[in-house]
């Protein structure tokens, strides 16, 4: 097949593509930045914030837990990414349902007072993303999908 012959996905698609790609790169150096933090840096930090001597050790685990999440909704994301823009319908509604679910978790994170406001771009993101791929221009696009 020519160059030429190619259809392009419509620019919403594109968008959304990229907005779920750098919500996919931030997950995962959020999610590494979590797994290679120095547990004697974490234990400083809550013991600063007054948390209990008992409690430390779970928000440790919290932390690295959390790490793991991260990483793996990134690769999840942006592992489902391509297919979307390449007009798969399935993958389209999976990745908007993993979008939401993962912002409403993240914004709660943040109103909860677990994670901080700077996590806050990557929910933005991916509701952007969500947004963008379900304009009636992409309809088209994913009918034959």
């Amino acid at each position: 097949m020519r160059a030429s012959s190619k259809v392009r996905p419509p620019t919403t698609v594109d968008a959304a593509f990229w907005l779920w790609i750098a919500s996919a790169f931030l997950l995962i150096l959020f999610g590494l930045i979590n797994l290679s933090s120095a547990s004697y840096s974490l234990r400083e930090q809550f013991s600063g914030q007054g948390i209990s001597p008992g409690n430390i050790d779970t928000y440790v685990t919290f932390v690295r837990v959390f790490g793991v999440v991260l990483l793996l909704s990134g690769l999840i994301i942006g592992g489902l990414a391509a297919p979307t823009r390449m007009g798969r319908s399935l993958c389209r509604r999976i990745l908007v349902i993993y979008s939401g679910v993962f912002a409403v978790l993240q914004i709660a994170l943040v109103v909860a007072g677990i994670s901080t406001l700077l996590a806050l771009v990557v929910p933005v993101m991916l509701v952007g993303a969500g947004v963008s791929i379900y304009r009636d221009s992409t309809r088209s696009w994913f009918a034959h999908g």
